[in-house]
């Protein structure tokens, strides 16, 4: 089990991952940002997590808004009216999708049509929601500080 809250940045074995609300069975879950498995889910192993102190919070920007309306790669995210939501899929299961909100919550499909962004970076923001350094804390696809 992982102390990390959900929403945490997990960094483990070399590679970043998302912690997730527990599932059902109360299993903890994690999807992988980076690595030979990103876009996937697992459990999350006994490791603590990145979790930003007040003021500040983890924030999604993108280089740009052109994305696709069919995953072309995962972990991808997309925008709407409950904010940033990273998409995903079940470990070995590339045709069971999943989707998280930034808090760590599984997003239930609104029924509204995706536009799927590949390529975004994770930044530590402030109150003002201003990025906090000069680099991200981690750069999914070809996003770019």
């Amino acid at each position: 089990m992982s102390d990390a809250a959900p929403g945490s940045l997990l960094y483990c074995q070399g590679n970043w991952s998302f912690k997730l609300t527990p599932d059902v069975d109360g299993n903890e879950q994690m999807i992988f940002l980076t690595g030979d498995h990103a876009g996937s889910v697992s459990k999350v192993p006994g490791r603590n997590g990145l979790t930003p102190a007040a003021p500040y919070e983890l924030a999604i920007y993108v280089d740009s808004i052109d994305g696709s309306k069919v995953p072309q790669k995962l972990p991808a995210v997309s925008f709407g009216p409950k904010g940033a939501i990273i998409h995903g899929h079940q470990w070995d299961h590339h045709r069971s999708p999943v989707a998280v909100q930034m808090d760590g919550s599984h997003s239930e499909s609104d029924g509204q049509e995706y536009n799927f962004l590949p390529s975004f970076s994770l930044w530590l923001v402030d109150a003002d929601k201003s990025r906090v350094g000069n680099n991200p804390i981690v750069s999914i696809g070809q996003a770019t500080p």
